[in-house]
């Protein structure tokens, strides 16, 4: 999925009268620095997202991205905040970047940094809170690009 993909598909969900708040576009320097921050490197498909958008999306419960007034702001939907706190709270293996956070019920879905296939796409896991010895579930989602599909249908 590129930036042409996600501004097609933002557009097709606002034509249909879903509204959104994004954090807004991001420089690949934030980028970066959110990146070491974390110790890992997005994926190509996620990395368009946060050019894009940033993060954000659902008011209620956005996909993490990057306060651009804060990159490191541990603020709820900040990639760095979200992650982090999910590493301290439920031990979240540090190869795991948090993309989505219900702070209702508690579901993490993360992207796994090490699982990348060939085409740059990496998978998105269900990471339970439930238990510290819970480890990824099946793949809520093949790829991050396939997260929007469903986010923005």
């Amino acid at each position: 999925m590129n930036l042409d993909d996600i501004k097609r598909l933002l557009a097709k969900a606002q034509e249909d009268g879903q509204t959104f708040e994004f954090f807004g576009p991001q420089t690949e320097d934030t980028i970066v620095t959110v990146e070491n921050a974390l110790g890992v490197t997005f994926p190509p498909e996620y990395r368009a997202f946060l050019r894009e958008l940033g993060g954000g999306g659902g008011i209620d419960n956005p996909i993490s991205g990057i306060c651009a007034a804060d990159p490191l702001s541990e603020c709820r939907g900040s990639v760095y905040g979200d992650t982090m706190r999910t590493r301290k709270e439920v031990h979240l293996p540090e190869h795991y970047v948090v993309v989505y956070f219900d702070f209702n019920t508690c579901a993490r879905w993360v992207l796994d940094t090490t699982a990348v296939r060939d085409d740059g796409t990496t998978p998105v896991f269900d990471f339970s809170s439930a238990s510290a010895a819970t480890k990824r579930k099946p793949a809520v989602e093949q790829s991050f690009g396939d997260l929007l599909r469903t986010w923005f249908g």
